[in-house]
């Protein structure tokens, strides 16, 4: 679902503060080239020492996606109700109240010209995900794929 947040029209999407980066590196960066880097796998890497907290809220770990070295995203883990609230509470404050597509789902989306953040928990599992994507960078790995898909299509 969130593949298809990458295909809206950006001139209809906005919200507040929308990000121009995460913790002070700017969306396209190279991650592969910063000293404060450890590669994980893939185009995934993790900050040297970076903070496990925002605001009060404490979090798991903070994955930062790249997309060819390139950072396309951030992956954000983290447990418990209480740091759900904060969480919450922390983006309403930052973002505005965001959307709301199901009721019964603790599942927020912000959508902008730019980026698209997805925050969600899970009362059964109590368990959080916050997702920060870079949609210029997300469009360009989604078309990659669908090219190489149907070139493999064709060896079939």
């Amino acid at each position: 679902m969130i593949f298809l947040v990458f295909l809206l029209p950006t001139s209809a999407l906005a919200f507040q503060n929308e990000p121009d980066g995460f913790r002070g590196i700017k969306w396209g960066a190279d991650l592969s080239k910063r000293s404060d880097m450890s590669h994980i796998r893939g185009d995934m890497y993790k900050r040297k020492n970076d903070k496990l907290t925002i605001g009060e809220a404490s979090l798991k770990q903070v994955v930062y996606m790249g997309y060819k070295g390139r950072l396309k995203g951030m992956a954000i883990s983290y447990e418990d109700s209480s740091n759900s609230r904060q969480l919450k509470s922390t983006f309403f404050q930052l973002y505005g109240k965001g959307d709301k597509p199901n009721r019964f789902i603790e599942e927020y989306y912000w959508i902008g010209s730019a980026v698209a953040i997805v925050l969600t928990y899970s009362e059964i599992t109590k368990e959080g995900r916050i997702g920060y994507y870079y949609r210029p960078l997300c469009k360009k790995e989604d078309k990659e794929m669908k090219e190489a898909a149907k070139k493999g299509a064709d060896d079939l």
